[in-house]
This record gives C-alpha cells, sequence and structure tokens, in this order.
C-alpha cells in the first residue's frame, strides 16, 4: 500500500527518460484485516486504517483496525 510515514514516497518519482517509480510500503496485517481484503473491499480497510492511524511501522502489538 501507499506510504504513510513518509509522505514525499506516496507520488510516483519521475526519471529523465520518462519512466515511473512508484513507491509501496508493507503492512502486516491481522487476519480479519486480510479477510476484508481478500473480499474485496479495499476502500473500506484504507478508510479503517485511516481512522485508527494504521502506518507501515512494525508494530507487532497494534489491535486489528477492524475490532
Amino acid at each position: 500500500m501507499p506510504p504513510v510515514l513518509v509522505p514525499e514516497f506516496r507520488e510516483p518519482l519521475l526519471l529523465p527518460a520518462g519512466e515511473r517509480i512508484q513507491f509501496m510500503a508493507i503492512y502486516l496485517l491481522h487476519e480479519d484485516e486480510l479477510e476484508l481484503k481478500l473480499s474485496g473491499d479495499l476502500d473500506q480497510l484504507f478508510e479503517r486504517f485511516g481512522e485508527t492511524e494504521v502506518s507501515e511501522r512494525f508494530n507487532l502489538s497494534r489491535p486489528s483496525a477492524i475490532a
């Protein structure tokens, strides 16, 4: 998903040759978050992440954004 902690990386980097580099971040998901994503409701997952301020920072003790 798009990075939250480094806002400069949310927009693609355009290289002089015209190539685009899109930066992405890795998020650890709880099982219920993964199920929501796999059900096709990625917008709701993003909304819940925004409401609960989930970011790409690894936090193994964070609660689920769905619960």
